[in-house]
């Protein structure tokens, strides 16, 4: 720089930096692993990415956690919000100190499920009388369990697994009393 009558200044100190215009590589997401189970509705996520690059996992397509990979590419995170039951599509993506968001990483698909605790029959109710012989059971078992309606000597009807832990099973034959 220099003054109204021509001075100048001594030089600044130099400064150095890095253009990077290079988004990383994708992560690779680890865990939770393709076609796992789980009961954890904050399950931990991990994999690897760029040394140093923030993680950002996304679950259903909305981000769930966030993390720094370490010096060896490691991250970790665990969602501060629980997810709900059922199949969930978990993928990461990461983003470098110049601000380049990479590709998304693979798709892991999982399920979180309710226990393995037993099912509750709500319909019909303890004592109830009915004159349907053949009355729709209704209750509630652990996602993606299969349930058999009936009792001691013969089994009324089976219902396969859903998604959800409602269930409805009519039986094919007449129940008595």
């Amino acid at each position: 720089a220099s003054d109204p009558a021509g001075n100048g200044s001594p030089p600044s100190a130099a400064n150095r930096f890095t253009v990077d215009t290079v988004a990383p590589n994708a992560p690779v997401l680890v865990t939770p692993a393709d076609a796992s189970r789980t009961t954890n509705t904050r399950p931990t996520f991990s994999g690897s990415a760029e040394a140093g690059s923030t993680v950002i996992v996304t679950v259903d397509g909305q981000e769930v956690c966030r993390a720094t990979a370490d010096a060896q590419g490691a991250f970790t995170c665990t969602p501060t919000t629980p997810l709900a039951l059922g199949r969930r599509a978990a993928r990461a993506t990461s983003t470098d100190g110049g601000g380049n968001v990479s590709m998304p990483s693979n798709t892991n698909v999982f399920t979180i499920h309710g226990g393995d605790g037993p099912p509750t029959i709500t319909s019909p109710t303890d004592g109830a009388v009915t004159r349907d012989d053949k009355p729709p059971f209704t209750g509630t078992a652990p996602p993606s369990s299969t349930v058999t309606v009936g009792d001691a000597t013969q089994g009324l009807g089976t219902v396969p697994g859903a998604a959800v832990g409602a269930r409805t099973c009519t039986p094919l034959c007449a129940v008595s009393g």
